[in-house]
């Protein structure tokens, strides 16, 4: 049985410590990730300490 998409990093990459840090990053089917956004309009450039 499959699973719903999109699903957290830790769902594909369960031994990657870092996947379960990762909380604004998704994959979207078996094979895809989406670009994050850069930069928002309202307030800025959007940073991650990572």
């Amino acid at each position: 049985m499959g699973h719903s998409s999109p699903n957290p990093l830790f769902y594909d990459f369960v031994q990657d410590a870092a996947a379960w840090e990762i909380e604004d990053q998704y994959m979207f089917g078996p094979n895809l990730i989406p670009c994050r956004k850069l930069e928002d309009k309202l307030f800025g450039a959007i940073s991650r300490s990572q």
